[in-house]
């Protein structure tokens, strides 16, 4: 028999690194037309995507996933560059450029987590407890 618990940590899990991406593109496409070069779009779509969790973390007293090896922030960075591209160059086809969008950097973090990615350990911010 299946365990239900583990299922439903799965699923939820799951659907918050699809949400986290679904928070970036509404950033990205929310600021992109407004004049802001693209790193600043990038900066503002990963700011906007990973900011509720970090804030959750922080008032939890939990580590947040920045002061972690996980590959988590550069997944999402990535998705916001991909898409403030590939709108540039093909705008005509956003249907096809948000789904892909989303689908990269959910793919990055699922190979990530399937085979033990992890970002370089001097890349990661230490608290000044450690």
């Amino acid at each position: 028999m299946m365990n239900t618990q583990w299922s439903l940590d799965a699923l939820m899990f799951w659907l918050a690194i699809i949400a986290t991406m679904a928070f970036a593109i509404t950033a990205v496409l929310a600021i992109a037309d407004r004049g802001v070069d693209i790193f600043g779009v990038v900066v503002l779509g990963v700011i906007t995507a990973i900011g509720g969790g970090i804030l959750r973390d922080v008032i939890a007293g939990r580590k947040n996933l920045l002061m972690s090896t996980e590959l988590y922030a550069i997944p999402v960075a990535l998705g916001c560059l991909l898409l403030m591209t590939s709108l540039h160059f093909y705008p005509h086809d956003a249907v096809e450029i948000l789904l892909g969008c989303t689908a990269v950097p959910f793919l990055m973090r699922a190979a990530a987590i399937h085979w033990g990615l992890r970002v370089p350990a001097f890349l990661v911010t230490h608290s000044k407890s450690q």
